[in-house]
Formats: C-alpha cells, sequence, structure tokens
C-alpha cells in the first residue's frame, strides 16, 4: 500500500514540475527583481527571465572600476547616436542585473557631475543627481512649455484683434440704428439724413416703423454684450498666458523659490520631479548621460525620456482656470463685483446691485455711441455733416483717407464757421480754402467713380489713387477722354493701369503722348525732365512731326548697358516693338550717357523718341488721320534698306537741328553764351552735326548725298565744340 501511494505521488510531482517552473518563471520579471533591489519602472519592457539565466547573471567578475567583459558609460557631448548606444548599453547590462556595473556607473557619473559648476555646493552623492535631473528636467520642459505659451499668446491675440474689428463694426449699426430710430421719433420717416448710409445691406431710409428699428438695435445691443464678454474673457486668458511667460524666466524662478511664492512653472517641476519617483536607478543613471550629453528628446521611439507636462492641453487647462484680470461691465454676472465692492457680498442688497449694473451697463453704451463715428472717424462726420455730403463716391474717399487728414480738413472747416470779427481777411481766406477743400472732395469722388469704371480692386492701387488726388485726376481726364459711348477704350485702360503702376514706383507718365517715364539713372532723368519742365515741350513738338492719335503706349527706361547684335557693340539706346503688343520699349544705357555731354545725351533720347513714334505710325489701325500716316509710310517705303534711319533722315535732321538749338538757349544759357560769343557766332552746324550721329553710320542717302563742303563744316564744328560742351546735367 505504501508502495503504491509512494508511486502516485511520483508521477504527480513529475507531471506537474513543468507547470510549476513556467508559472516561477511568470513572475521573476525583470521590473520586480528583490534580489537585485531594482525598482518598478514602467520604461522596461516584460521580457522573461530564465532561472538558468539569472544565475548567470550574478557570477560576472567586477573590480572598483569595471566589470570584465562588459564597457563603462563614456560621454560625447550633442553626440545623439553615441547617447543613444549608452542606452542601449545601459539597457543591456539591466537585463542581466549586474548590480556591481550599476554601482561603478554611478561613480563614474559622479566624476563627471563633480566637473559641473552646480555641483561645488555639495557634497553627497544623491544632491549631485537632484541637481542635474532639476537642471535636466527645467531644460526638457522650459522648450516645450515656453512654445506652446507663445502659441497660445498668439493665437488669442489674434482672436481678440478679430472681435474687437467685429466689436466696432457692431456699435457703428448700434450708432446709426440709434440716429434712424430718433428720426422716426421726430417725425422723419422719409427723408432720412443718413439716406447714405446701410444697415444689413439696405439704407437706413428702407427702415420706417419704430418698432422694428427698436427691435432690430436690441438684437445688435446684445450682440455688442456678448462680443465683448468674449474679448474680456480671452483678455483675462492672455494676461494669465503673459503672467505665465514672466513666470518662466530664470530671475523669477530663483526669485519666487526664494520667497515661497506660487510659480506655474515651479510646480509643473515639483509634478515632474514627482514623476521622477517612478524611474528606476538604471533609467535615472540613463537619464544622466543624456544630461552630462547635453542631449534634449529625440524621435527615437522606446528611448526612456520623463514625461512632458508643460503640454498645450496643460498650458490652456491653467490659463483658463486662472484667468487674470476683472470682468467687462457687460458681464451677466458683473453685478457680483459690484455686490462685492459696495455692498460687500451681503445678499439683502441683490436687487440693488443688479439695478447699479444695469445704469453702469447703459451709461457706458451711450459713452461708446457717442465717441463711436457713423463712418471711418468723427472727423469723417464732421465734414459729411457740415457740408452736407450726399454723393457715395464722395463719401467713400473721405473714409479712405487717414484720420490726420480728415482733421486737417475738420480744421478748415472750423475756422471757416469762426467770426473773425474785424479780422475779415482771416475769415475770407479760411472760406477760400474751404472752397478749395470742397471742390478736391468733388474730384475725389470722381477719382473713386473712375477707379470702379476701370475695375481697379488691388487695395494698395486704390490706396495710392485716393491719396494723390492731382495725378490721379490727370488720369480721370485722360480716361474720360477715351470713352466710346461711354465705355473705356481697352487700350486707354491698359494704359490707366499702367500710369497707376509707374506713379507708385515713382516714375513719371504723360497721358498726351502715352509715355511711361520708368528711368532711373540719375543724369538720363535729369535729362529727360528738362525736355518737359516749365512748360517745355520739345518732345511733344518733334513728335508733332506725325499727326493723329495712335493706339500704342511708350515705356521709356535706363539700364546699365545696350548691346546691339546688330552692330556688334555697345549703343547708346535701342528702341524695340512687338508684333501685336500695343507697348514701345525704349531703353537708353546710363554707361554711354554718364560720358557724353548734356546735348550728346538728349539728342539719343529725342533720336529713340523718333522710332517709337515711326512704329507707332508703322503699326497703328486707327483710322483717323489716314492721310498722314499715309504720307509718311510712302516716304518710308522708299527705302529698300535702313529705312527707319533713311525716314529720320529725310523728315526730321532739321527738326532735330532746331530743336538742339532751343534746349541750348533754354537750358544751358550760360554755355551757350560763352560758345556762341552771346549769340554773335553761328552754333548751327554743331547742331545738325550732333543731329547727323546716329544716322551718318547708316550710309543713309541723305547724308552721303550732302556736300563734301558741308561734311567737313560738320565735322570741324563737332571736333571744336565738343569737348567743351558740359557733361553735367543742369539740376
Amino acid at each position: 500500500m505504501k508502495k503504491k501511494l509512494l508511486l502516485i505521488t511520483l508521477i504527480f510531482f513529475v507531471s506537474n514540475s513543468s507547470t510549476i517552473l513556467a508559472q516561477t518563471e511568470q513572475r521573476l520579471r525583470v521590473k520586480e527583481l528583490e534580489f537585485d533591489g531594482v525598482k518598478k519602472d514602467e520604461y522596461l519592457g516584460d521580457k522573461l527571465i530564465s532561472i538558468d539565466d539569472l544565475q548567470a547573471k550574478t557570477k560576472a567578475k567586477c573590480t572598483e572600476f569595471r566589470c570584465e567583459g562588459y564597457e563603462n558609460i563614456s560621454f560625447k557631448k550633442y553626440d545623439i547616436q553615441h547617447t543613444l548606444r549608452m542606452e542601449k548599453l545601459i539597457r543591456s547590462i539591466q537585463g542581466k542585473a549586474i548590480r556591481d556595473w550599476l554601482f561603478i556607473q554611478e561613480k563614474i557619473v559622479k566624476t563627471e557631475l563633480d566637473k559641473i559648476n552646480f555641483t561645488k555646493t555639495t557634497s553627497k552623492y544623491g544632491d549631485h543627481y537632484k541637481a542635474a535631473r532639476g537642471i535636466y528636467f527645467e531644460k526638457l520642459e522650459r522648450g516645450i512649455t515656453k512654445n506652446n505659451l507663445n502659441y497660445y499668446n498668439r493665437s488669442y491675440g489674434n482672436s481678440i484683434k478679430s472681435k474687437k474689428t467685429k466689436g466696432t463694426s457692431i456699435m457703428k449699426d448700434i450708432k446709426r440704428l440709434t440716429l434712424r430710430r430718433q428720426e422716426i421719433k421726430n417725425g422723419n420717416i422719409n427723408n432720412s439724413s443718413y439716406g447714405s448710409y446701410k444697415y444689413k445691406g439696405k439704407p437706413l431710409s428702407y427702415y420706417k416703423s419704430l418698432k422694428e428699428v427698436s427691435n432690430l438695435l436690441k438684437s445688435e445691443l446684445s450682440n455688442y454684450y456678448n462680443n465683448d464678454v468674449a474679448i474680456n474673457d480671452n483678455q483675462r486668458i492672455k494676461n494669465r498666458l503673459n503672467q505665465m511667460i514672466k513666470d518662466m524666466s530664470p530671475s523669477s524662478v530663483s526669485k519666487d523659490l526664494m520667497l515661497k511664492r506660487k510659480n506655474f512653472f515651479i510646480d509643473l517641476l515639483n509634478r515632474k520631479e514627482s514623476h521622477f519617483k517612478s524611474f528606476s536607478n538604471w533609467n535615472e543613471l540613463n537619464l544622466m548621460q543624456k544630461y552630462i550629453n547635453k542631449v534634449y528628446k529625440g524621435n527615437n521611439p522606446g528611448t526612456v525620456w520623463p514625461k512632458d507636462f508643460g503640454t498645450k492641453k496643460f498650458v490652456l487647462s491653467h490659463a483658463k482656470s486662472k484667468k487674470l484680470g476683472s470682468l467687462t461691465v457687460f458681464h451677466p454676472n458683473y453685478w457680483k463685483v459690484i455686490l462685492k465692492n459696495k455692498y460687500k457680498n451681503s445678499w439683502l442688497y441683490n436687487s440693488k446691485a443688479k439695478a447699479d449694473h444695469a445704469k453702469l451697463k447703459q451709461a457706458e453704451i451711450n459713452k461708446l455711441i457717442a465717441s463711436t463715428p457713423i463712418n471711418a472717424n468723427l472727423a469723417v462726420d464732421f465734414i459729411v455733416k457740415d457740408i452736407k455730403i450726399t454723393d457715395l463716391n464722395q463719401l467713400e474717399w473721405l473714409n479712405s483717407i487717414p484720420e490726420k487728414e480728415a482733421n486737417r480738413i475738420k480744421g478748415i472747416l472750423q475756422m471757416a464757421k469762426t467770426s473773425w470779427g474785424s479780422d475779415l481777411d482771416l475769415g475770407s481766406i479760411y472760406r477760400q480754402k474751404k472752397e478749395i477743400e470742397i471742390e478736391r472732395i468733388k474730384n475725389a469722388g470722381l477719382v473713386v467713380q473712375m477707379v470702379k469704371t476701370l475695375g481697379i480692386t488691388n487695395s494698395t492701387q486704390k490706396s495710392w489713387l485716393y491719396n494723390n488726388i492731382p495725378e490721379a485726376t490727370q488720369m480721370r481726364f485722360f480716361v474720360d477722354a477715351n470713352k466710346v459711348r461711354g465705355v473705356v477704350k481697352a487700350d486707354a485702360k491698359t494704359f490707366a493701369i499702367l500710369a497707376t503702376n509707374t506713379f507708385m514706383n515713382g516714375g513719371k507718365v504723360d497721358f498726351d503722348d502715352r509715355i511711361i517715364n520708368k528711368i532711373k539713372d540719375k543724369k538720363i532723368k535729369c535729362l529727360h525732365d528738362n525736355l518737359t519742365k516749365d512748360g517745355n515741350t520739345f518732345v511733344k513738338d518733334l513728335l508733332a512731326n506725325f499727326k493723329g492719335t495712335s493706339e500704342f503706349n511708350i515705356n521709356i527706361t535706363s539700364v546699365d548697358k545696350i548691346f546691339s547684335d546688330k552692330s556688334n557693340s555697345y549703343v547708346n539706346g535701342v528702341t524695340s516693338y512687338k508684333k501685336g503688343d500695343n507697348i514701345i520699349h525704349i531703353k537708353i544705357s546710363a554707361d554711354k550717357i554718364s560720358n557724353n555731354s548734356v546735348l550728346s545725351g538728349i539728342r539719343t533720347i529725342l533720336h529713340e523718341y523718333i522710332h517709337a513714334d515711326m512704329f507707332r505710325k508703322l503699326n497703328t489701325k486707327d483710322k483717323k488721320n489716314s492721310s498722314e500716316v499715309k504720307d509718311f509710310k510712302e516716304t518710308y517705303e522708299k527705302y529698300k534698306r535702313e529705312k527707319q534711319h533713311e525716314s529720320m533722315a529725310k523728315l526730321y535732321v532739321n527738326s532735330m537741328t532746331k530743336a538742339l538749338k532751343e534746349i541750348h538757349k533754354t537750358i544751358l544759357l550760360r554755355e551757350y553764351n560763352y560758345l556762341s560769343q552771346d549769340g554773335t557766332k553761328s552754333l548751327d552746324n554743331l547742331y545738325e552735326a550732333l543731329a547727323w550721329q546716329g544716322l551718318k553710320g547708316h550710309d543713309v542717302q541723305a547724308y552721303t548725298k550732302l556736300s563734301a563742303t558741308k561734311k567737313e563744316a560738320l565735322k570741324k564744328a563737332l571736333n571744336t565744340y565738343s569737348h567743351s560742351l558740359t557733361k553735367n546735367c543742369p539740376q
């Protein structure tokens, strides 16, 4: 019987031995190794370690400085790959549970930490870790927290700005409805003084029922209250965000720690320190080597990092829960503020506090209505009322000008109304100024209409035209002159847009001859300006050789150098036209002009203008003055070679000669008097010689037919005077 019982017991033991061993292995996990002293660690995996492996891991041979067969940790600052390799080493040996190796590495870390200044004040090993950990955590949190604070600070700033714009718009509607309600109360139902203004897209005169206007006003007031409460709420959150940013400064952290004041960032770091208690000695070692290597966070999955606390969610939640600032008077609970401040929170005064709140709210609304303009600003309100403006275009212009300019006009209107007593002259002066401003506003209204006619929607272009009425008025005259049955011709519309851009970039525009002047070079600009300033019409007179209108525009610019493929050399200027285009381009070489005399430079400019006008006449489709165009084309077609220069020689040399003489006497009078001996000596050969420059090199017939005597006289005049001609353009 005993033998049978022993046999049964033996069979039972053998059959269950594998199960018992498996259960033992299941319980012995790395994060619960009691003999190794490793604490529970959320960052370690659940890798199982067998009994055989455990016994093997306890047999490592270690001295005071290293364990045989195992590398000590080392440090390379800012080297993330090396740092991650050290982490892998630590986790590998942690898995083997070689506790002696851990003690050795902790000493190595201590030695390294001793080299850092912050450790000089401490002697205990644990203090080094704590000090290093605090700096490391602060570095990690400062970056992410500051980014999130700045993100919400910008976000709430933009929200406040947007809501304030909305609030201004609502308050304007409130004022308009208030004025209309008063009009209806006064019996002015049909002839509203504010008919030019709209509410919800309809003129105020559309609203004739007192009840309807009152209900609309009530609705807009509710909208304003809600919007103002939202602004106030956002501002209080933003105030807290700003305070949180201040709390994060190192000086604030140090000061608040010393004075034991509340500081959200210190609290955040304390929470992080509490979180660190869940770390094992192994992971603590890992973090210290990362700190020494100055590696802060990475994108590598599975690496050990402390949890982030300064997240967007935390930052926003903290700011919302601790808003900084008082409630707006329009907040429905503001009466509680009154109850606290005025009635010491006594519930017996609830009704009085609410009544006080209602009065305060109405007083604030009245103040806002009084200070809110129905137009862009109160100065425009005054102007509109004083001179009774009803034209919508004039109104649009007034609402577009800077407030400073509106106040200037307002000041003139006020001075014109003042009684000056015996000083009649001063009163008259301001009344004249008032009339000038009224006329200017009328012109501005016409400019606004022109902008709409041209379809200009670009805000920059509109703003420039609205703020530069003299130039815009020139454009308006041009546009009006180029309408057919009330519609602006396409080519004129294109030129007007080009003119706007030219004006905006500091260029000049000749609307009569459709010249876009984009000259930047100082000398060329000076020469060109002298041809047109003070009533000079040299360009206009020269171009008048070909009469009639044209659909082409001339664009003149200055460039550094111009290379001609045709002559294989650098030239003074060039004029080009692309078939099918409506712009003729003139380019003047700054490099060449800088070394030429003033008269020679002017000749170059006039020469290129003649080329441009030839392109106009050769390519025009305009039926007007067709006989003049036909005459030119017949002259042009007479020459089979160098057609433009031949035609220029035939039709323009005499005109160019006369123009250069007049220019010399007009803008270079002192030079002219000196060279001509006060007009007693003729310089005509000099002017004609300059006129032939740029033509004779093309072997034109008109020049080859000149007598040898004439050619010699021209050559002599050029050689005699060219070195005496000034290169400095008169300003």
